[in-house]
C-alpha cells in the first residue's frame, strides 16, 4: 500500500468514526432535553406551584418539543448517510477481504430501533406530559 493510500485510509477511517460520535451526541443531547421536559414539567405541576393555564401554551411547548426531535433525527439520519459513504470507501480498500465486510457494520442495516426510534418514544412520552400533566 502506498502512502497515499495509508493517507486515504486514515482519513476514511477518521470520517467513519466522526460520524458515528456526532450522531451519539446528537441523540444524547436531545433525549437529555426530552427527559428534561418530562421531569421538568412533572416536577412543577406535582408540586402545585405551575400549572399551564393556557392551551396555547402547552400547544407551542409540544411543537418546540417535536419540532427538535424532527430536527434531530433528521441529522441523525444525515450522519448515518455519510458514514454509510465513508463505510463503502472504507471497505472498498478490502474489496477482497470477507472480514472487512462483517467488522465494519453498515447503519444503513443495523436495526430499526435505534437512535431515532428512542428519541420518537421520549418525544411521544415529553408532548403527552405536556399536554396532559396537571389535569
Amino acid at each position: 500500500m502506498t502512502d497515499q493510500e495509508k493517507a486515504a485510509l486514515e482519513v476514511i477511517r477518521h470520517e467513519v468514526g466522526y460520524r458515528r460520535e456526532k450522531q451519539w451526541k446528537i441523540f444524547s443531547w436531545t433525549a437529555t432535553i426530552l427527559v428534561a421536559v418530562i421531569a421538568g414539567v412533572i416536577t412543577l405541576v406535582g408540586d402545585d406551584k405551575f400549572k399551564f393555564p393556557l392551551w396555547p401554551q402547552r400547544a407551542a411547548m409540544a411543537a418546540a418539543t417535536i419540532v427538535i426531535t424532527v430536527y434531530a433525527c433528521h441529522w441523525i439520519h444525515e450522519n448515518i448517510t455519510f458514514e454509510s459513504g465513508a463505510r463503502d470507501a472504507l471497505t472498498g480498500f478490502f474489496k477482497d477481504n470477507e472480514i472487512s465486510k462483517n467488522v465494519i457494520p453498515d447503519p444503513r442495516t443495523s436495526p430499526h430501533f435505534g437512535y431515532s426510534a428512542t428519541l420518537i418514544l421520549l418525544a411521544v412520552a415529553a408532548v403527552a406530559t405536556v399536554l396532559f400533566a396537571g389535569w
